[in-house]
């Protein structure tokens, strides 16, 4: 017996990553006529560019956590073709990656409490 079959999976439920599952239950609720004010997450969702289009597609207002080290590019800005040594691959255009902890002041950078209630589960 296979271990899905010992386990009662159904054959048409397969692996779904985090970020799916996180959209899928933001997705629920709105089929019912509920909608989130705002969607707040940590620094592994706010990394996640898939769940951040995710959001962005159904028009959530989200405060996502952001680590320093993750990068960003004006929005207005156009990407440039990068010279090419004539070994290999011609490089992708790209535009400069702004590192957030550069462009954004140390006073700006804190943390968010949740309130008592939301730790009490923890």
């Amino acid at each position: 017996m296979s271990r899905r079959a010992a386990c009662r999976i159904p054959d048409d439920v397969h692996h779904q990553t985090k970020r799916h599952l996180a959209l899928d239950t933001l997705d629920e609720p709105a089929d019912t006529g509920l909608r989130s004010a705002v969607v707040v997450a940590g620094a592994a969702y706010g990394a996640n560019s898939d769940f951040r289009c995710g959001l962005e597609d159904r028009s959530l207002a989200y405060e996502l956590k952001a680590r320093a080290e993750m990068t960003a590019r004006c929005q207005d800005e156009e990407p440039h073709q990068l010279a090419h040594g004539g070994l290999g691959r011609r490089p992708l255009p790209r535009a400069w990656p702004l590192l957030l902890c550069e462009h954004v002041p140390a006073a700006r950078w804190g943390g968010v409490s949740l309130g008592a209630r939301a730790r009490k589960g923890r």
